[in-house]
């Protein structure tokens, strides 16, 4: 019985100390510049916010738009850009008809339509809908292909993949795992929205930022970042409280 009890304890001390962690809020930072690289920041009202790995997040706080990124504090310019992907789930109060969306911030190259041949400057994408099925999208994201090849993905509005420069030097599918959406996970009130975010590191303190969405009804955001760059890297989760 002792033995239990201990146990018991035990488990009761980690769930708190997990909850805990999740009833951290934003913390205001006064300069950003001197945050680490790889830092996720919150930016709202003129203002940055360090977040923990799991955080509340107040929407009337923070209003219905959460402004993510990372600092672009790099010690010395680069001559050749780069990119860092995210990708959040959302859970919501009521059922979803799109479950993915995509976002592409300026700066990249790549195809306009599916016939377009050559590579070229490509607008910014706010979040088209994905029209295909989570089996359709993890299907195409194989480890040969490119944007070339997924430009054609079956439900796809326009082509979203891309390269970092001309040059084709890079691409935005060079981890076709990290697109990966585990099914499984997935329920009716669901939504994966994937970002790419294009930049040249460089010691200017510039945001390197992309929005998240949680108007009424979004109850939680499970966020994953991912780069060569390792310190863009990580796992966070936002609890959206009033």
């Amino acid at each position: 019985m002792k033995r239990c009890v201990i146990l018991v304890s035990f488990l009761l001390a980690l769930c708190s100390e997990a909850w805990g962690e999740c009833l951290s809020s934003p913390k205001p930072i006064e300069d950003a510049r001197a945050v680490s690289l790889g830092t996720l920041l919150l930016s709202a009202s003129g203002r940055y916010y360090v977040l923990d790995p799991c955080v509340r997040i107040s929407r009337r706080q923070f209003g219905s738009r959460l402004k993510l990124g990372f600092m672009n504090n790099f010690e010395k310019a680069d001559t050749e850009a780069s990119f860092y992907s995210a990708k959040s789930k959302r859970t919501l109060t009521l059922d979803q008809t799109t479950h993915v969306s995509l976002v592409r911030t300026p700066g990249w190259f790549g195809y306009l339509t599916t016939s377009d041949k050559e590579v070229q400057s490509i607008p910014e994408i706010r979040g088209d809908p994905f029209r295909g099925t989570i089996e359709q999208w993890n299907s195409a994201h194989a480890p040969d292909s490119g944007p070339k090849e997924l430009r054609n993905i079956p439900g796809l509005i326009r082509p979203w993949h891309a390269f970092v420069d001309q040059g084709q030097s890079l691409a935005s599918s060079v981890d076709p795992q990290f697109w990966q959406i585990d099914a499984a996970d997935m329920t009716s009130k669901t939504i994966v929205t994937n970002y790419i975010i294009r930049f040249t590191p460089a010691p200017t303190n510039s945001f390197l930022d992309f929005d998240i969405y949680i108007q009424d009804g979004v109850k939680s955001v499970d966020l994953t970042t991912a780069s060569q760059i390792e310190a863009f890297s990580g796992v966070r989760t936002f609890i959206i409280v009033p």
